[in-house]
């Protein structure tokens, strides 16, 4: 599923937790893009084909600021694959989706169809300007870079023994349709560890 992160206010964390996410993915922090035109309109068709073409396995969309949804989404959220025509031609090309999507602005929405493909997360800072923060014991973008390889283990440990385990309280969990196997393989060992359910 496409995951979304949301404050009440600028400055609260959101870019920095994406950044988080994918230099634990990729070792780097992804480039950010952002949302482009109306949702299923020409400008977002030709941005969501050139950005699968490209084929990076985590993309971050920074600071929305309309609500997400659109068939498109809904196809590309839930296939393995997603066609549509080539720019500035009419013959059309078939692109793997095998990307995690991150979303993040300020109260973020997904509509319609996109509700059911998106986790959302909520930060909230309960300060009135939350840029404006201070005393932090550690800088996240040198501290899990620095640590990646002891954070990456620690994940697959943790992934290992739930399987080894036998995926116990899987079958307790609600079902979470066309992400089965995110939900076997994620939700399901953080629940394990006592973590709440991300679907809740």
């Amino acid at each position: 599923p496409m995951h979304g992160f949301s404050a009440p206010a600028p400055g609260t964390g959101k870019s920095l937790l994406c950044d988080c996410i994918t230099m634990l993915a990729m070792g780097r922090a992804a480039a950010a893009v952002n949302q482009s035109g109306e949702p299923d309109g020409e400008e977002e068709r030709k941005a969501l084909l050139s950005i699968l073409m490209q084929g990076d396995p985590v993309v971050m969309i920074d600071n929305i600021t309309r609500p997400v949804t659109g068939q498109r989404w809904c196809s590309i959220l839930t296939q393995a694959t997603w066609q549509d025509r080539l720019l500035g031609g009419n013959d059309n090309l078939t692109v793997s989706t095998r990307t995690l999507w991150l979303a993040n602005g300020n109260n973020l929405e997904f509509r319609e169809d996109v509700s059911r493909r998106a986790i959302l997360c909520t930060m909230d800072a309960e300060v009135e300007r939350p840029e404006e923060r201070g005393g932090f014991d550690l800088d996240l973008k040198v501290e899990v870079p620095r640590r990646r390889g002891e954070l990456v283990a620690a994940c697959l440990t943790i992934l290992r023994a739930y399987i080894v385990a036998g995926r116990p309280g899987l079958d307790k969990l609600p079902p979470f349709a066309s992400f089965e196997d995110w939900s076997a393989m994620v939700r399901g060992p953080l629940v394990w560890l006592g973590e709440p359910d991300p679907c809740e």
